[in-house]
């Protein structure tokens, strides 16, 4: 299967879901910036991220350490309707993030003047900024 890009996709099976679900609840970030929806991921392991890459497009990223007594830390980042796609095919095995994916969709899908995308922007900021001590 391919996407409008032209580019071949691997179709994720139930458990690369489920996985993916985990990995991004404890790891990733959910966010719509500059109208667009954008789902990233960093770790200091980038073969992960090549892997996720591979389901659902993006790009990964070195980011160089300052020293040598840091490792090299790597991010993934997807934009747009391959971010959509990822927040739907995840959305039934997230827990921690689910409300946050759900804004992210809710938002792309309102039109960007209306008060139900600002609402939504607006409680997704609210969400990463909770403190749960």
């Amino acid at each position: 299967m391919s996407d409008p890009t032209g580019q071949r996709r691997i179709e994720p099976t139930p458990y690369d879901l489920a996985y993916l679900a985990g990995y991004l609840d404890g790891e990733g970030c959910f966010m719509f910036r500059e109208r667009a929806a954008t789902v990233c991921v960093s770790t200091t392991y980038p073969h992960i991220l090549h892997w996720i890459k591979s389901l659902f497009h993006g790009t990964v990223s070195l980011k160089h350490p300052m020293d040598d007594k840091r490792r090299a830390a790597y991010s993934w980042r997807v934009h747009g309707s391959n971010a959509s796609r990822l927040c739907k095919m995840i959305l039934p095995y997230l827990k921690e993030k689910k409300r946050q994916a759900e804004l992210v969709l809710q938002a792309r899908e309102a039109s960007s003047s209306s008060e139900l995308r600002k609402a939504a922007e607006e409680e997704l900021k609210k969400l990463k900024r909770i403190n749960y001590e």
